[in-house]
């Protein structure tokens, strides 16, 4: 018992509940701008008009591709989903919000399952767990969570990278290649900004990125883990994200819905802090000058 209520203590005490509203934000707003991508094409993959697979062609693994809807519901569909996303960042019908939220997700993936990477899975099982999300409790005047809530997003991302450092390092191509940052900012990835850095940039600079990127991988559980190196480490997962996502095309979706959840890895008196100053300054909070008592000033 000894070495097991400690552990039980950790994944179920309660939690600030904050970091949980400003995931809900930078989730959603990450999801908005991953979907806004594929407007301009929206009636091809929304309707009828364009091609698309039969469930005859599809993995019998995969979900039953639905029927496409009419030309001219496309735009009401885009309405409808940028209008919920828009209530759960306003903090609106949170649960409803993102459980829409998660069938359109499961729409499509269903829709079509080759096109849907990865982070459209993400998104399914993000919006699921948000649309699960136990109540909040006020305790000492607080916004709490049960812990294990917070937990679940905090060690998703952990194994993320941890398995992502370890097959880098044991079935990938990283490992003892220093040139492999180099070799993926082309091909298929190749934007205006790589284009010009894969010619001007001297060797040490891309050895440096594959380090420091095998490196933050492989040592994320540890990195993130402690506390002493936890914030330093959102600061560089930030920059490395958005860095890699300069150098390779499309990737800044991906990059965008990673750091969403490093939210889970700051201190809650930082968010808050945060949360006062935005509200000040977007006048929905008086200042501290204003609230000081007339006998003071």
């Amino acid at each position: 018992m000894k070495v097991v209520q400690p552990m039980l203590d950790w994944w179920f005490k309660p939690l600030d509940a904050v970091q949980i509203r400003w995931f809900e934000v930078l989730l959603t707003t990450s999801f908005l701008y991953y979907i806004s991508s594929y407007l301009p094409t929206a009636t091809d993959w929304l309707s009828t008009t364009g091609f698309y697979l039969s469930a005859e062609a599809t993995s019998a693994h995969y979900i039953t591709p639905p029927e496409r809807m009419p030309v001219h519901m496309v735009p009401w569909a885009v309405g409808a989903f940028y209008f919920v996303g828009g209530l759960l960042i306003l903090g609106q019908f949170r649960r409803f919000s993102a459980w829409a939220l998660f069938v359109s997700a499961v729409y499509i993936q269903a829709m079509d399952q080759p096109s849907s990477f990865t982070m459209n899975r993400l998104y399914i099982v993000y919006f699921l767990m948000l649309g699960l999300m136990p109540s909040v409790q006020i305790i000492n005047g607080q916004k709490m969570i049960s812990g294990w809530f917070i937990r679940f997003f905090q060690v998703t991302l952990l194994v993320q990278y941890g398995v992502a450092g370890f097959c880098k390092g044991y079935t990938g191509d990283w490992l003892f290649k220093p040139m492999t940052v180099w070799t993926q900012s082309q091909g298929h990835y190749k934007n205006p900004l790589s284009a010009w850095a894969i010619h001007e940039l001297p060797d040490p600079i891309w050895w440096a990125l594959w380090a420091s990127s095998y490196i933050f991988e492989a040592g994320a559980p540890l990195l993130f883990g402690w506390k002493r190196t936890r914030h330093y480490t959102v600061i560089f997962g930030v920059l490395f994200h958005f860095g890699i996502a300069a150098l390779m095309k499309d990737l800044i979706f991906f990059s965008y819905q990673m750091v969403t959840s490093y939210v889970f890895f700051v201190d809650p008196k930082f968010i808050h802090r945060a949360e006062k100053w935005t509200k000040e300054k977007l006048g929905l909070l008086p200042s501290d000058d204003e609230t000081e008592p007339l006998a003071s000033k």
